[in-house]
């Protein structure tokens, strides 16, 4: 089975410092660094990092979808994976009706059948910009028809963007199996028998929509981590 090993930029951490942490990471040997999107603007850190490093892949964690257009992530994404050489991957996320209305003052609908809708937009936009295909997206939440040659960023040498999806719930769950790259787990949905018993048999569900296997979907386990010098600083950690 293949494993990789990621870590994570904390969402406190001053926009300053991220370039030093993910040279750090990278030194470290690690596989990639996912970033947050909630004190500071993923897409911003995602570029801090990437600037930083040479090799090191950085994934927008669980950038909150519902709150940007389709075409603002794609062009953002676009510009990322055309300036660091693909080291750029997409992580959507549909966060929670309260933070997407209260705090963004964007509507809300059912998640899952509107990130279906999401991801295929991007994915229409992108073979847009890469293929020259015409823009023609026709879905219930979202429309895409109006695209012109001045407008249209250049091909990627590395276009096939992988899409990610965080998601904790079985629609969510099963979607990222039918389209995504993988799935990002919570924190409170990352226990093993939690994984075992709910999250792998919904993947399953939904890469079966579209003739997929589970193991065609990466799983990435965002568990919680204590650490200390000693037993005593552990347990402190942990509580």
């Amino acid at each position: 089975m293949f494993h990789e090993v990621w870590t994570g930029v904390d969402i406190h951490l001053p926009l300053a410092d991220v370039a030093e942490q993910a040279r750090r990471v990278e030194a470290l040997g690690f596989d990639g660094v996912t970033v947050p999107d909630a004190v500071h603007d993923g897409f911003l850190v995602a570029a801090t990092a990437l600037a930083a490093t040479s090799q090191l892949r950085v994934r927008t964690s669980g950038l909150i979808a519902f709150a940007r257009s389709p075409m603002i992530v794609a062009v953002a994404t676009w510009d990322l994976r055309a300036a660091y050489g693909g080291r750029f991957e997409l992580g959507l996320g549909p966060l929670l009706k309260s933070i997407v209305v209260d705090r963004y003052s964007m509507p809300w609908t059912a998640p899952a059948p509107r990130m279906r809708e999401y991801v295929q937009s991007l994915r229409a936009i992108f073979e847009c910009w890469q293929d020259g295909t015409p823009l023609s997206y026709l879905g219930e939440q979202y429309r895409f028809t109006r695209m012109q040659d001045y407008m249209k960023p250049p091909p990627l040498a590395h276009p096939d963007v992988p899409v990610h999806l965080a998601g904790i719930g079985p629609a969510m769950t099963a979607l990222a199996g039918e389209l995504a790259a993988g799935l990002a787990t919570h924190p409170t949905n990352s226990a093993p028998a939690f994984l075992r018993e709910v999250t792998l048999p919904n993947l399953a569900r939904g890469a079966a929509r579209t003739g997929r296997s589970r193991s065609d979907v990466m799983l990435h386990v965002n568990a919680f981590v204590a650490t200390g010098p000693d037993a005593a600083a552990v347990a402190r950690a942990r509580e």
